[in-house]
């Protein structure tokens, strides 16, 4: 429990330099909530995982419209930071994708991407892949 909390104090001294992101949530829990220029959870986190490979948890159109990062175990310091470097990315507009809204599932998807595979019920935690290539279009 100690290192998780660390881990997110970590991510809230990351994330509180990141021009446009506001901190929610309870980082001695272990969650670190934000909102990004005022932009909805779903898109930022449509971003994260195409571009950046980087998975995490956001609302579903639940209010507040927040991105979740549930902190765990298996998440580094390392991850922190690069979750940190995408998201500065993606507040000076720094990505490639085109993204539109899904009405059906209420999620965004980038043109061009295959469709995303269901997650299981133990998707709780937010984890960092290899980069993928961004979806370009036309």
């Amino acid at each position: 429990m100690k290192r998780t909390l660390a881990l997110a104090v970590h991510a809230a001294q990351r994330l509180a330099g990141i021009d446009g992101l506001e901190l929610h949530g309870a980082q001695q829990a272990g969650v670190v909530a934000f909102v990004l220029r005022q932009q909805p959870a779903a898109a930022v986190a449509a971003v994260l995982d195409t571009e950046f490979g980087i998975d995490v948890q956001h609302s579903h159109g639940a209010l507040p419209d927040r991105v979740w990062l549930h902190l765990g175990p298996r998440n580094t310091f390392a991850d922190i930071d690069v979750i940190a470097d995408a998201l500065q990315k993606i507040a000076r507009g720094e990505f490639e994708g085109v993204y539109i809204h899904d009405a059906n599932s209420g999620d965004y998807v980038a043109l061009g991407a295959p469709p995303r595979p269901p997650r299981g019920a133990s998707h709780n935690r937010f984890s960092v892949a290899p980069k993928r290539p961004p979806c370009r279009t036309s």
